[in-house]
């Protein structure tokens, strides 16, 4: 998931906006199934996860600044939970 928030990055700063969200899409799906367990492993609550998947694809049409600020601060969070639980 954070490759694929790492690749709509980069398709956004490319003005790829479908393959922006598209990259987002395939993100969050792979994510579902595992957001219970975020709280859990790293104190995220899964809500959290979802905003942010949901602030990015939102900010894609209006703002590309923003879209890139709200996967920045996704991607800082999956990297929280991978951390934690691969110190």
């Amino acid at each position: 998931a954070l490759y694929q928030v790492g690749e709509a990055r980069v398709k956004l700063a490319g003005n790829d906006r479908s393959g922006a969200r598209l990259a987002l899409d395939e993100a969050e799906k792979g994510l579902t199934p595992l957001l219970p367990k975020f709280e859990s492993l790293a104190g995220t609550k899964p809500e959290t996860i979802t905003q942010l998947f949901e602030l990015a694809r939102g900010d894609l049409e209006r703002d590309a600044r923003l879209a890139q600020q709200d996967m920045e601060r996704l991607a800082s969070e999956l990297k929280l939970i991978v951390e934690s639980v691969n110190p």
